[in-house]
């Protein structure tokens, strides 16, 4: 289920071992290009998302190309 407000969108991007799933580069791309359209970008990550995540590289990705970054620890 989804706890987002009405109107939101969303895109599941989530990985599952042995299953398919979006490229980490997409990640990035799509939280960039939406960033860049100026939209507040939440991207939820489960478990510990600095250690198994890569929230890391994501953070540094977006911030090299001049987007803020906040990390919020605990929301999953």
């Amino acid at each position: 289920s989804c706890y987002a407000r009405p109107g939101t969108h969303v895109e599941w991007v989530g990985k599952r071992g042995g299953r398919c799933s979006v490229s980490q580069e997409r990640i990035q791309q799509l939280t960039l290009q939406h960033a860049l359209a100026g939209r507040t970008v939440a991207r939820v990550k489960g478990g510990d998302p600095l250690l198994f995540g890569r929230g890391g590289e994501e953070a540094a990705f977006l911030r090299g190309h001049g987007v803020a970054v906040e990390i919020v620890n605990g929301i999953s």
